[in-house]
């Protein structure tokens, strides 16, 4: 008798089952798992490399799910890392949560495919390493992988368009040759470092089309200081006499330049036509 009391006061005590068959509780005498641990942590301890872990091995003929997770309350997902899968096959790793639902593989957070492709908001890829169903803040992009930059504008064999030519291009489709229209880039989207490319292509060709008018403009600045020495020189004309014009008395004849009269050899500020002298 004082022995079956003993026992039963350590059973109680101790809080653990270890029975034949059927879950197995630590720190509890009710677990509702095949393993339950209550009031403490679980230590693995493992003295060496690789194979050791915790495996959860699947052996279920359609789809199914496995995942680690953090719950609260019992019924609802905060976290959970897990697979889901069909078979042998793997249809994509997860993580999600925030979820009342037994699992949040259906709308994870981000996915991980058997190809090695990455989701974030999304559990469609394409080809994409990785696809994101929504906007990317970075503090810094660097596209390491260009095929080649636009300083091919400035060989001595790339042809400009000249400026008309341009112009009857953009009118007859409406955008920049060599860029893509608006409905293209709708459809395929662009990549941002031939994009760039580009860009820099139209910039370095605006930069030509400068350094042509700014040689155009000095040539004309130069014809127009010729010009104004012509001028300067013979502003003031001869007097003839009357006899060789028919008349009795000598004269002068008008000259106007920028909007200044002369008579003979007397400036006259007036827009009045200058008299016979």
């Amino acid at each position: 008798m004082l022995t079956l009391l003993l026992l039963g006061k350590l059973s109680v005590s101790a809080q653990n089952t270890f029975p034949t068959s059927g879950p197995v509780g630590i720190g509890t005498a009710s677990p509702t798992e095949r393993l339950h641990v209550y009031g403490g942590n679980i230590r693995l301890q493992n003295p060496g490399p690789y194979p050791y872990g915790i495996n959860i091995d699947v052996n279920f003929p359609s789809n199914w799910v496995r995942e680690f997770s953090l719950s609260y309350g019992g019924n609802k997902k905060l976290l959970a890392m897990g697979v889901l899968g069909n078979g042998g096959d793997m249809e994509y790793g997860f993580i999600g949560g925030n979820t009342t639902s037994e699992s949040p593989f259906g709308s994870p957070w981000m996915v991980f495919r058997p190809n090695g492709n990455v989701g974030i908001g999304t559990i469609e890829t394409g080809n994409y390493k990785l696809a994101v169903e929504g906007t990317v803040g970075a503090r810094k992009l660097k596209v390491t992988s260009v095929p080649s930059w636009a300083d091919f504008v400035f060989e001595k064999d790339y042809r400009l368009r000249s400026i008309p030519e341009l112009e009857r291009f953009i009118k007859h489709h409406g955008h920049l040759p060599d860029i893509p229209t608006g409905e293209q880039v709708k459809q395929d989207g662009i990549d941002v470092g031939e994009m760039d490319k580009k860009l820099l292509q139209k910039i370095e060709e605006l930069t030509l089309y400068i350094v042509e008018l700014n040689k155009r403009l000095e040539a004309l600045e130069k014809k127009k200081q010729i010009i104004y020495k012509a001028t300067d020189q013979y502003e003031t004309f001869p007097v003839y006499p009357r006899a060789v014009l028919g008349l009795a008395r000598h004269s002068t004849k008008r000259f106007s330049s920028d909007r200044t009269s002369w008579c003979g050899n007397k400036r006259s500020k007036s827009a009045v036509a200058c008299s016979w002298q």
